[in-house]
């Protein structure tokens, strides 16, 4: 077996954090590649990886609730764990979908042209129902359902890491000779004549905390102190299992999407990603 380690602090360093990282945008990329098995007689492979991340600042800012406070997830009726929580208040779109017993939330992100959409079952352990009755069209119907409230959201903090292989996905849609030693025409990458892909690795990271810019964070800083004496708002609290979507709202397409069972959060990005492939 032959070791791929892919360290991205390294690639950071040599591409600048800039190109990486870009703070107007939820979505930064990370791509390389790797040739082996240039030994005489060896078939020649080479694997291609690509990382994404999606982090972005909110339209509205949360702001961390103290871990002195009950900060309760429910996984079911009886079993719950502490977990870091956040808060924020103004107005969303949301929608109820009475026929799968849940809503939908939308959170902005700064960069209008993203939205996280969070897809929240009524009942505490209503999310395996909803997995199962959820129509690809479920989000649009609401998008059209979709009403403005004045609302206190509350929000885990989580991060979502996943390494997926891509190969049998693209052979079944048809692109084989790309993987196909005698087929292959990789000519315009390297001098190696049976040169194919043998591995396609992609790695995707979502994280959600309470990230916002500090001007946006002052004003909603500032806001809760001249309203504290208002009316108590309506409250929503995503304290159980759920669903996430991260949208583009201009292309109106899924970029990520996953399910909440148990938050976890990582205080950082992955410094490294390892993989492993045969050598012939």
């Amino acid at each position: 077996m032959i070791a791929l380690e892919s360290h991205i602090s390294s690639v950071r360093r040599a591409l600048s954090a800039r190109s990486l990282f870009r703070k107007e945008d939820i979505a930064h990329a990370l791509s390389a590649n790797s040739i082996t098995g240039r030994s005489a007689g060896a078939k020649t492979k080479m694997l291609l990886f690509n990382g994404l991340y999606f982090a972005g600042l909110w339209a509205k800012p949360f702001t961390k609730i103290s871990a002195d406070e009950d900060n309760f997830f429910f996984m079911t009726a009886e079993d719950a764990t502490k977990v870091p929580m956040m808060q924020t208040k103004g107005t969303f779109h949301v929608a109820e979908l009475e026929h799968l017993n849940a809503k939908v939330l939308c959170l902005p992100y700064e960069n209008k042209k993203y939205a996280m959409m969070i897809v929240l079952p009524n009942e505490t352990e209503g999310l395996r129902s909803l997995i199962e009755k959820l129509q690809a069209e479920d989000l649009k119907k609401a998008k059209s359902l979709a009403q403005q409230r004045e609302l206190r959201v509350t929000l885990p903090k989580f991060q979502v890491d996943e390494t997926s292989r891509s190969e049998a996905m693209l052979k079944s849609i048809g692109l084989k000779k790309l993987f196909a030693r005698e087929e292959s025409d990789l000519s315009l990458l390297s001098v190696d004549n049976d040169l194919h892909v043998d591995e396609v690795v992609q790695f995707v990271s979502v994280r959600v905390d309470e990230s916002g810019s500090s001007e946006n964070a002052l004003t909603a800083s500032d806001s809760q102190a001249r309203t504290s004496g208002t009316p108590e708002l309506e409250s929503i609290e995503v304290n159980r299992p759920f669903l996430y979507f991260v949208m583009d709202c201009e292309e109106e397409f899924v970029i990520a999407a996953g399910k909440i069972y148990t938050p976890e959060v990582k205080d950082e990005l992955p410094i490294a990603i390892e993989v492993e492939f045969e050598q012939s």
